[in-house]
């Protein structure tokens, strides 16, 4: 779905779906990486709801530390 939509190829009902099914059990695991590779899908495909449920200064800081770059404001 991400890659369809990411693309603007038409996607099916099912695969939007599953998608769908894919956030919402990603936001409710306590997986700080599957969070951000979710926020960083969200973020490309430009969304207003799943997004609002991922805090993502506190993943990135609590995945990558505070002195890596993302989490510095170097960039």
């Amino acid at each position: 779905y991400y890659i369809k939509k990411y693309n603007r190829v038409k996607q099916s009902f099912f695969e939007w779906g599953m998608f769908q099914l894919y956030a919402l059990s990603t936001i409710l695991q306590n997986n700080v990486s599957a969070k951000n590779v979710l926020w960083l899908q969200l973020k490309d495909l430009n969304s207003i709801f799943w997004i609002r449920f991922i805090n993502q200064k506190k993943n990135f800081l609590t995945y990558f530390g505070e002195e890596h770059v993302f989490n510095r404001g170097d960039l």
